[in-house]
């Protein structure tokens, strides 16, 4: 029985839009990072995004953690378009970062420095709030309603005839 904001669980679409969420993720965070770190005059490597060792120096860090920045601000604006559900924002963003993180493992070792999961957690917790405010904003905006296509439907009888 189909009711009010009913939804069908759809692991393909889900699965769909973790793999859209985290090729923006990548695609975004390389672009920052080749842009930064051509400003800071630092040859640019996987390592800059891949490994947890950069961010705490500041020469070769700073880059890195504002292509975070950049990053969690643009994935909020990504979750209102590719899940557009507020209640799933922290789902996706969470789905994002663990898949993140165990991408770092594979490639350079478990991280360690304190300053990379701090890192990872705010710019997560950026990417929640703001993509859910967006969310949220679209979810109670107004639905626009066509009058000039409804204008005859609810007349009857004589009134109708009248016209």
């Amino acid at each position: 029985m189909a009711g009010f904001r009913s939804y069908v669980w759809d692991p393909l679409l889900i699965v769909c839009q973790i793999v859209a969420m985290q090729c923006q993720f990548y695609v975004l965070l390389c672009t920052f990072v080749m842009v930064l770190t051509a400003i800071a005059h630092v040859q640019p490597t996987l390592a800059h995004i891949l490994s947890s060792k950069l961010v705490s120096s500041w020469h070769h860090g700073w880059p890195v953690v504002f292509s975070y920045a950049l990053c969690s601000l643009s994935g909020a604006f990504s979750l209102r378009y590719v899940v557009r559900r507020s209640k799933k924002c922290m789902d996706f963003t969470v789905t994002l970062f663990l898949f993140h993180t165990l991408l770092c493992t594979v490639v350079s070792g478990f991280p360690t420095c304190w300053q990379w999961w701090l890192l990872n957690v705010l710019t997560a917790g950026v990417m929640v709030v703001l993509g859910e405010w967006l969310c949220l904003r679209q979810e109670v905006s107004e639905i626009p309603i066509a009058v000039g296509a409804t204008a005859g439907a609810g007349m009857s009888g004589k009134r109708a005839a009248a016209k």
